[in-house]
């Protein structure tokens, strides 16, 4: 049975949204890709990064799922 833990998103800071440019020109914001606005990625006990259980493969974070910035956990 994996363990999963929810980390906060690296890529917007656990917003959900990151800044859009493209050259100078500042868009606005926008929906953070790498985890698709919800401001949270799961980790598995194998330090694998994911969208959610069973999903998208998005990384890996060698000693992630003992880091400190845990939101929640599950066991599937």
């Amino acid at each position: 049975m994996a363990k999963w833990k929810r980390i906060r998103c690296s890529g917007c800071g656990g917003h959900g949204l990151v800044s859009d440019y493209h050259g100078d020109d500042f868009y606005g914001p926008k929906e953070c890709g790498q985890c698709s606005g919800k401001g949270f990625n799961w980790i598995s006990d194998k330090d694998c990064i994911v969208e959610y259980p069973g999903g998208q493969f998005r990384g890996s974070l060698p000693g992630g799922f003992k880091d400190k910035r845990v939101v929640g956990s599950r066991e599937e």
